[in-house]
């Protein structure tokens, strides 16, 4: 859908597309491809499995932050009696990276085949789904500065005649 309508010249930093089925990339107001539609085939089969969407909340923008940042609950932990390897389909279709998705939604169809046969994705040999350790929103804030291993703080640039006089965080919580 989406990824033929830029190929026909939809601009990038334009944001198309329903925020709960969006992939990052549209998210983020890059050009859609194939993998993007990959990702909203994932989405919609999630909730068609589950009942409910991979990624929800209150706001568009607390939901583009979860497409972009956070992986869904993987289905078979919602629904009882879903086979596994779902999670694994799953997971690779909603991959935040598109090279790490499908290339195809053909692949995805034969590997969603194998598994209603009750044979392991043929696709899954040799993949292996990326590490989200260091994608979480804890690791993406800039890091803490020390002494030890940066140095002094910056100085303020301001002439000292014109910087208010700092208080200490005691003397602000006295007054």
């Amino acid at each position: 859908g989406l990824a033929r309508r830029a190929q026909d010249g939809a601009a990038t930093g334009v944001i198309m597309g329903t925020p709960y089925y969006m992939a990052p990339e549209q998210a983020r107001g890059e050009r859609a491809t194939t993998r993007t539609d990959i990702f909203s085939l994932g989405a919609v089969l999630y909730a068609m499995l589950t009942d409910r969407s991979p990624f929800f909340a209150p706001t568009v923008p607390a939901i583009l932050a979860q497409v972009t940042l956070k992986d869904p609950t993987p289905p078979s932990a919602l629904v009882k009696g879903l086979p596994e390897e779902l999670d694994y389909i799953l997971a690779r279709a909603l991959a935040k990276a598109p090279a790490d998705r499908y290339a195809s939604a053909g692949a995805m169809a034969e590997d969603l085949d194998d598994v209603r046969a009750g044979r392991p994705p043929r696709h899954r040999v040799g993949y292996v789904l990326p590490d989200r350790g260091d994608k979480t929103l804890a690791s993406i804030r800039p890091p803490t500065r020390t002494l030890a291993t940066e140095g002094p703080e910056p100085q303020d640039p301001t002439p000292a005649a014109q910087r208010r006089p700092r208080r200490s965080p005691r003397a602000a919580r006295a007054r």
